[in-house]
């Protein structure tokens, strides 16, 4: 029997065709009417899989409709949507002067929705099922993002529809192509399509290569030489066929088959120089290399890691491994009690692309002195123009190149240098729209606890002894928002939006509540403020973790900047809005909080140009394994316990302190300083030592610089501990409240090294994809300190000194050896 190639270009009749679990799974699917996805490399059957199941769809009564987005090419929105149209109407025998007649009834609506106007009327025309199968997705990368996302949006605002209209149930969509989850919406400020179930299309096991193969051989030993073909492919499902048909063509020839004209066969076709050069072998060297070089140069190390033999586990939502695997070259195996690892896809692979492989078409992509060389060209030849620097991740890739080198030439110097001020000034401009943004909503998150405490005194609302622990809420609050933020890729900047806008809406409810005779709006009010409060903590805290990468010293500088300003915001708040309270009252408080809300709503979405890019990976996420924290759990709850402890003595603390500055406000003070200092909440008072302790503790830290090197994030970790410990044990021993103020200093030392830490070595222990909900852990166990703080009574000091003693000996002890979990700051560059 000749056999015929089944998986180039698609099943064809007569072709031998082995199933595997991805045809019962999508069948089952579709049968049911979910959304489907079938995304995987080139060669592996996607084609052949669609074709028959729209076969068997047919025989069970369903339409089915298929649409190659190859084939329609590209131009405008509105006719492009047409040409869809027209596409599923010959697909369906229907008539073109129907679809016309359909589109003009609907003139007046964007093209989209005519689109799922016309969708509409033709599942309506038959009561049977219908599947929209899309083939050769990736042609959506030559469309413009904004048709594309509206085309796949208006495809799942179907399925979002179907609990209100049943006859959208009748319908379902199968996604056919090359590309990843994270390709089918691109715009990141959407909701990604996350309504299809993916359809896993493994390689043929052992068993499914001789149960479909062996029936169709008749020379002998075919058993084994179908078991030596897997051993080379693995069960590639193009390199199986093309090896099956080889050795059915010799035997026809009459000559003689063994394992050892397999590894023969395997040489030539694939492995020598011509075997090189096959068209499917080059697509897998394209996909390797594809997009900028320093990205190239990431998936290759990754890819070597792999072929070494180190354990990578898999994490499907990785952009690095789905791109990799996207090449064909790595699939997923699993492990026994373990988590599934990748591995190189089959023997041929790995022989073809070993440490010695070089790309043939674009060498330069994997040698940064060739790669650097034409960029250096480049910027000449635009007379040194900043557009043709480098920035974000290309540069910090040309940074550690250079630092291998021995020498670099003077004008690979001057571009390396160019590029680093032009990177350096416009993350920090974005730092600073960031910073102003921050300090104007923590002034109105600050004033909001005071603000809520005294409302709902004056209204006698019920659940006042509530309101006093509120604002310890949203901190508990935010792991569910980190958690949903990193699983739809929702951007922080978006969130930070959002969460400015309910807390406006909030303040402008409280302002109706305050004119209104009817009461109740309050507790509306509440709602907003809490829920945009969630929104907002974590988020503020990503932006600033993206703006570096994990090993640059200028991501611990960064979060020191944001906590002085949000500190600085805790000042003000509270001490604005109860000065403005004595002259205006309740509707001065109100609305200081909505001026403060407002203006930093406007600050956030004037700068949101320059923010949204935060959302792209600025911060670099090491390729190679030694390089990236392989089991970062165990420190990273360390971590949480040290916050847990922190803060549950700062509210034990900031009690007796509050009391002790109050009682210094005695009559002999001056009028105008006594009412400042009667005036300052908890947080205030911290705040203003913390502040005016910054300028001296930022001194000690430039001289230590100097002197030895830079404090890394855990030192400043472990000293802040013990400052913390000094005043616990120094403050709970005195009787007298107005003596802890001598060590209130200590204390606010303490929160200056300790919080910005913590964050900072958060963030750099985060895995990719997950610094939302790493740093909501943080936000969490803050809220969660706060509330032990004030549950214990001041007898419960001394335990939490000794908790407190030791954490820092943990800390101090264990970190020895977590040298791959710390921010290793990168060294100077050399030039």
């Amino acid at each position: 029997m000749t056999l015929r190639l089944s998986t180039f270009g698609g099943l064809k009749e007569g072709d031998v065709y082995i199933e595997r679990t991805a045809d019962a799974d999508l069948l089952a699917a579709l049968l049911r009417g979910d959304y489907t996805s079938v995304l995987s490399s080139r060669q592996t059957g996607k084609t052949s899989l669609m074709l028959r199941t729209q076969r068997k769809l047919h025989a069970l009564g369903t339409r089915t409709i298929r649409l190659d987005l190859g084939a329609i090419g590209t131009t405008h929105p509105d006719r492009w949507l047409r040409a869809i149209a027209v596409e599923i109407s010959d697909e369906l025998a229907l008539d073109s002067r129907w679809v016309e007649d359909t589109f003009a009834r609907h003139q007046q609506a964007t093209p989209l929705l005519q689109f799922l106007r016309f969708l509409r009327q033709v599942i309506a025309l038959d009561p049977s099922p219908l599947v929209l199968f899309i083939d050769e997705l990736e042609g959506f990368q030559r469309l413009p993002v904004a048709l594309t996302d509206d085309f796949l949006a208006g495809l799942r605002s179907l399925h979002n529809a179907r609990s209100a209209e049943p006859l959208y149930r009748r319908f379902a969509v199968c996604l056919l192509g090359v590309c990843t989850p994270n390709d089918l919406i691109r715009d990141e400020r959407r909701t990604p399509f996350n309504v299809a179930r993916g359809i896993v299309l493994d390689d043929f096991t052992q068993d499914e290569t001789l149960r479909g193969f062996l029936p169709a051989l008749s020379f002998p030993d075919a058993e084994t030489v179908l078991g030596r073909i897997h051993h080379h492919t693995s069960g590639h499902p193009f390199l199986t066929h093309r090896l099956v048909w080889e050795a059915d063509q010799q035997a026809q020839s009459g000559h003689a088959l063994t394992t050892d004209w397999v590894d023969r066969t395997v040489q030539d076709l694939f492995l020598a120089g011509l075997g090189r050069g096959h068209e499917n072998l080059l697509e897998v060297e394209r996909r390797l290399c594809l997009g900028p070089p320093h990205r190239a140069r990431q998936r290759v190390a990754l890819y070597q890691s792999v072929r070494r033999g180190l354990s990578v586990p898999v994490r499907s939502r990785d952009p690095l491994q789905l791109e990799l695997r996207l090449t064909g070259l790595v699939r997923q195996a699993p492990v026994p009690h373990g988590e599934p690892i990748l591995v190189v896809r089959n023997r041929i692979f790995a022989a073809l692309f070993d440490e010695h492989w070089t790309p043939k078409s674009d060498p330069g992509k994997l040698d940064p002195t060739l790669w650097l060389r034409d960029r250096v060209q480049h910027w000449i030849d635009l007379d040194r123009h900043e557009a043709a620097v480098l920035r974000s991740a290309e540069l910090h890739e040309a940074q550690r190149w250079a630092t291998t080198q021995p020498a670099l030439d003077h004008t690979t110097e001057r571009y390396l240098a160019a590029s680093e001020r032009v990177d350096q000034r416009e993350r920090t401009s974005r730092l600073y729209a960031l910073l102003w943004t921050l300090l104007w909503s923590s002034f109105t998150n600050f004033l909001l606890a005071p603000l809520l405490i005294e409302y709902w005194r004056q209204h006698a609302y019920p659940g006042a002894p509530f309101i006093k622990h509120l604002h310890n809420l949203p901190f508990v609050l935010a792991l569910p928002c980190g958690l949903i933020a990193d699983r739809l890729r929702i951007a922080p900047a978006n969130l930070l939006v959002a969460g400015l806008a309910l807390i406006t809406t909030g303040l402008l409810t409280l302002t109706a509540d305050t004119l209104l005779p009817q009461h109740g709006l309050a507790f509306l009010a509440l709602g907003l403020f809490v829920l945009g409060q969630t929104l907002q903590y974590p988020q503020a805290a990503v932006l600033i973790g993206l703006l570096f990468p994990r090993t640059d010293r200028r991501l611990d500088l960064s979060f020191v900047a944001y906590y002085c300003v949000v500190s600085l915001g805790s000042l003000l708040g509270p001490l604005v809005g109860a000065l403005a309270f004595e002259p205006f009252g309740m509707h001065g408080y109100v609305g200081v909080g909505l001026a403060s809300s407002s203006l930093a709503l406007y600050a956030l979405l004037a700068s949101r140009s320059g923010l949204l890019p935060l959302t792209l990976p600025l911060r670099v996420e090491q390729a190679t394994l030694h390089e990236a924290p392989t089991n970062p759990v165990r420190p990273f709850l360390l971590l949480m316990t040290s916050i847990l402890i922190f803060w549950c003595a700062f509210d034990l603390f900031g009690n007796w302190l509050a009391q002790a500055v109050s009682s210094a406000a005695s009559p002999s003070v001056n009028h105008l300083a006594a009412r400042f200092i009667q005036k300052l909440s908890q947080e205030g008072i911290t705040s203003l030592w913390m502040l005016g302790l910054a300028p001296l503790v930022a001194a000690c830290l430039v001289v230590a610089r100097r002197a030895f090197a830079e404090p890394s994030a855990h030192v400043k970790l472990v000293v802040g501990l013990g400052t913390l410990v000094i005043a616990l044990l120094m403050g709970f021993t005195t009787a007298s409240p107005q003596s802890l103020l001598r060590y209130a200093a200590l204390f606010s030392v303490a929160e200056l090294l300790v919080v910005p830490a913590t964050l900072s070595l958060s963030t750099a222990l985060a895995p990719a994809g997950r610094l939302s909900t790493w740093l909501a852990c943080c936000f969490l166990v803050t809220g969660l300190g706060g509330w032990l703080g004030a549950w214990l009574q001041p007898s419960a000091a001394h335990f939490v000194a000794l908790a407190a003693i030791a954490v820092t000996l943990t800390v101090a002890i264990c970190g020895r050896s977590w040298p791959s979990f710390q921010p290793k700051h990168t060294a100077s560059p050399p030039y």
